[in-house]
């Protein structure tokens, strides 16, 4: 109770209640948005139910492994929820989303007073990141650790010691047992940790000492923990992208010179190929998402990064400011060449936008910005000349985002959930790219009120992003579709073994995957053009019973059951 008086200081019990309120009402409000969604994420959304929910943790065969062990471990105990799996791994989600807000609540605070820090703790719990709240998926809980590893970098940022650094590595670790993906967020921060660690003489053994520090104190946790999470497949750091798979076959690739530039000839063409001739296109399209979404943010903390340079000072927020910067550009890029990779996989996704693996970074850059905006000491000692100069290429960008680039994108909510909130709705996409431009006015003309403007920009851009793709879901996925019927009544009528017995038969993937998933079961799928009758000879000997939805039939059968758009059939031989 002492700590949080001294953190909160005077009015502390008016403070304290207010947070609570915001807590509460927006949560209230985010679950009342969710609740009732049906899953959305084609069969994303089911492989993670099978292997949280039906999949033993110690299984060394499992149907599906992408290291998600600690997620696995956690939403298990969905199963206790019986029926309401769904409804308890909403309430995880949100749970976890909050945490996140909360973090960046209590890092805000050392930049900002408190009532800046809670509307923008407010805006982060109403922004487009709350979307994953809705969906059986490890991002709520990949986001919370990965909150607290950015605490714990900037605590030991003003603490340096390789004590500290290791404390980074214990939540770096759960991240990546959470999600893989964290491996790419640990290369960002370890470059950080080289540039951070100039301060300190001798350079290189420090650097040493603490990069060693928090490897090792990485490994022991991701590796430990795992191994008891998972067993023996765990020992594999990479999870699904192990050098057995991907990363031999992209290093591969690269030893062998395979990479080409065409563009028409990328989709199949193999990783490395794909990666670098998707490239140029791919680099581009996420230069006008960030600077659509971030513009007034980046140039804020690249002016901290130049005065911290400049001036040969570095507190807190400069510290922030870099570590952000680093973090942007490194998941850009690693993101872009991931899509790259897929591309060359045999997955077209030239005109698609993964922004999602990096969407944790929009509320955490959007700080980083305010935290800047808020230290009048940068923006007084930094040059006119200078800031136009930062400006200019920014305002270029957003210039060339804001006036149809958008409209020549493949966007899809799954990939871009911040992106697709922006461009859905012309008075939302209108007003943030009129505020964009009048802040980045603002501060190239008259600094000091810069956070006036940015504190109009951030609630319309976090908010109204927030609130067009949450109303985008429910227009989608708030009614049952045939395929959600279909999954319900066959897991009410059919046992565990039956189930066992069972062929789906769909005319796309995503019905196909939304009625396994309320089935509970990893089901046999089977594609067909719609108006197909399967025949009885093309069912395996062991399938007893055939699950067709959509206009779909079979050739011979009893129907069990049926109701709009689906058919629940035992095969008759």
């Amino acid at each position: 109770m002492k700590q949080i008086k001294s953190r909160l200081g005077s009015r502390w019990q008016l403070k304290l209640g207010s947070l609570f309120a915001v807590l509460v009402g927006t949560s209230v409000w985010v679950f009342n948005q969710v609740k009732d969604i049906n899953p959305a994420i084609l069969q994303d959304e089911w492989i993670y139910l099978v292997t949280a929910r039906l999949t033993s943790p110690w299984d060394q065969n499992p149907p599906f492994d992408f290291g998600n062990y600690l997620f696995n471990f956690v939403y298990s105990s969905t199963n206790l929820c019986g029926e309401a799996f769904y409804t308890c791994a909403k309430v995880l989600n949100l749970a976890f989303i909050q945490g996140f807000a909360l973090t960046l609540f209590v890092i805000a605070l050392r930049f900002i007073p408190f009532w800046g820090a809670l509307a923008f703790y407010g805006t982060v719990a109403l922004s487009p990141t709350v979307v994953y709240s809705s969906m059986f998926l490890p991002e709520s809980m990949f986001f919370f650790f990965i909150g607290l590893t950015l605490l714990a970098i900037l605590r030991t940022a003003d603490h340096p010691s390789w004590q500290n650094w290791a404390w980074v590595g214990v939540p770096l670790g759960l991240t990546a047992l959470v999600k893989p993906h964290a491996l790419m967020a640990a290369m960002a921060i370890g470059i950080y940790l080289l540039i951070s660690t100039i301060e300190e003489k001798p350079y290189l053994k420090n650097a040493a000492l603490n990069a060693g520090a928090l490897l090792g104190s990485f490994l022991l946790v991701r590796v430990g923990l795992g191994f008891a999470l998972a067993g023996p497949k765990a020992l594999n750091v990479f999870g699904a992208y192990g050098a057995t798979g991907a990363v031999g076959e992209f290093v591969g690739g690269v030893a062998s010179g395979t990479a080409t530039s065409e563009a028409s000839s990328l989709v199949g063409a193999g990783p490395v190929a794909g990666a670098v001739g998707l490239f140029p296109t791919q680099i581009w399209t996420h230069s006008l998402v960030v600077s659509a979404l971030l513009g007034v943010a980046i140039v804020a903390i690249v002016l901290a990064a130049i005065n911290s340079f400049r001036t040969e000072v570095v507190r807190p927020v400069h510290r922030l400011a870099v570590l952000m910067l680093i973090w942007l550009i490194f998941m850009v890029i690693a993101i872009v060449l991931f899509t790259g990779w897929i591309t060359g996989g045999g997955d077209d996704h030239i005109t698609r936008v993964l922004e999602r693996y990096y969407d944790y970074l929009f509320p955490m850059v959007t700080l980083a910005g305010l935290a800047v905006l808020a230290d009048k000491q940068i923006l007084s000692e930094t040059k006119s000349w200078l800031r136009w100069i930062v400006i200019f290429p920014v305002f270029l960008l957003i210039s060339i985002a804001f006036t149809g680039y958008f409209s020549t994108l493949t966007i899809q909510i799954a990939d871009a959930p911040n992106l697709a909130g922006l461009v859905v709705d012309k008075l939302t996409i209108d007003s943030i790219a009129n505020l964009s431009f009048l802040t980045l006015l603002v501060l190239a003309f008259f600094p000091k009120f810069t956070i006036w403007a940015a504190a109009a920009l951030i609630p319309v851009t976090m908010i109204g992003t927030g609130y067009q793709i949450q109303d985008q879901y429910q227009g989608f996925r708030l009614e049952d579709s045939a395929a959600d019927k279909a999954g319900h009544l066959a897991a009410e009528e059919l046992t565990r073994e039956q189930k066992d017995q069972t062929l789906i038969l769909a005319e796309s993937r995503f019905d196909g995957r939304v009625a396994s998933f309320w089935m509970e079961h990893n089901t046999d799928l089977e594609i067909l053009n719609t108006g197909s009758v399967y025949p009885v000879d093309m069912v395996a000997a062991d399938i007893e019973y055939v699950l067709a939805i959509g206009n779909l039939t079979m050739e011979k059968g009893e129907v069990i059951s049926s109701g709009e758009g689906f058919t629940l059939y035992k095969i008759q031989r």
